[in-house]
């Protein structure tokens, strides 16, 4: 059975790649991630990417700021994972 925190990286990592690892690095500041506490041994977590908000902007709300999006399901038991949903404009 993965620890909250083994299986939180391993679904924002799967996350990572699912929206390529190299956009998100190179917008690593304009970039959310998190993760919703288990339910039935299944956690989901995610990632939010901006490829347009200024170095000047402090205060990030989400949708249609963050366009970049994807979803993951991390099995504690197995720590397979399952991608559910990538969202790009």
């Amino acid at each position: 059975m993965l620890s909250v925190i083994d299986a939180k990286k391993i679904g924002i990592d799967s996350c990572i790649d699912a929206l390529g690892r190299e956009f998100c690095e190179e917008h690593q500041s304009n970039a959310l991630s998190g993760y919703e506490e288990p339910i039935n041994d299944i956690m989901r977590c995610f990632v939010t990417v901006s490829d347009k908000i200024s170095q000047e902007e402090t205060h990030i709300i989400g949708g249609e700021q963050m366009p970049y999006q994807a979803f993951v399901d991390v099995n504690m038991k197995t720590g397979e994972t399952v991608l559910i949903k990538v969202v790009t404009p």
